[in-house]
């Protein structure tokens, strides 16, 4: 497929080929399963709300059929591994744990093991 892309300023470049389709065209979700890593995962992505809460350091993360995440071995696959619940990372403006209220939760970072052969 051949498009136009942005070059420098606001000069364009013609006939660049475009990979995916637009980003207002877009899903807005990612598949993240395949590639090992450190991720952040926002809590949406959990079956029920606050289920993670007990989850230790290096608790297993299983994906059930419907894609939400879940601490659930028998329901799901094992895909990640917990490291921590991250809360207030913001970094220009006073967190909330900094003005002495409890901070939010807004994501929890995850280890991705990704595809197992």
């Amino acid at each position: 497929m051949l498009g136009s892309v942005e070059g420098i300023g606001s000069t364009w470049v013609q006939g660049a080929v475009v990979v995916g389709p637009h980003t207002t065209l877009g899903s807005r979700k990612a598949t993240l399963w395949t590639k090992p890593g450190l991720y952040g995962v926002t809590l949406s992505a959990w079956h029920a709300s606050g289920e993670f809460d007990a989850l230790a350091l290096n608790g297993g993360v299983f994906a059930k059929a419907t894609g939400k995440l879940t601490t659930d071995d028998a329901v799901g696959v094992q895909v990640a591994l917990f490291v921590e619940k991250m809360a207030d990372s913001s970094l220009v403006s006073t967190t909330a744990a900094a003005a002495g209220a409890d901070p939010t939760v807004e994501y929890a970072a995850l280890y991705l093991l990704g595809v197992q052969a």
